[in-house]
């Protein structure tokens, strides 16, 4: 098992760690930082843009973050893909790659359209 050492403050004593340990209490405090931040920042933001326009910020929030799970997490495979042939400096990878990107989201996009004109003349939409 890997343990990652962490020097303390007090004294400078060695004090060792499971790193899935330190994972999952990062974790933790990421969250509870998360939920604190929204808790002093609503108030903030509805006393600057009122109730309405809260309202619609809040919105357009959840529609960009729904939005942003359409990717499937290709972005990070792209990034991966891209470092890669980037390292090994292949410029045709690199071509390929965006190629193969372009197409998928393309291909995505159009299907998305087409689900939507279907929907509409159905009489159906959404």
């Amino acid at each position: 098992m890997k343990y990652r050492k962490y020097i303390c403050a007090g004294g400078g004593k060695k004090v060792y760690i499971n790193q899935k340990k330190a994972g999952v209490i990062l974790s933790y405090v990421g969250q509870f930082a998360k939920i604190l931040i929204s808790i002093i920042y609503t108030p903030i933001m509805l006393r600057l843009l009122g109730q309405s326009e809260y309202g619609l910020y809040q919105l357009v929030y959840s529609v960009v973050s729904y939005l942003s799970l359409l990717s499937l997490g290709f972005s990070s495979s792209y990034m991966r893909f891209y470092s890669r042939y980037k390292a090994q400096k292949d410029e045709d990878g690199v071509a390929r790659l965006n190629g193969m990107f372009l197409l998928i989201f393309a291909f995505g996009c159009m299907y998305f359209m087409w689900l939507c004109d279907v929907g509409e003349y159905q009489g159906n939409f959404w």
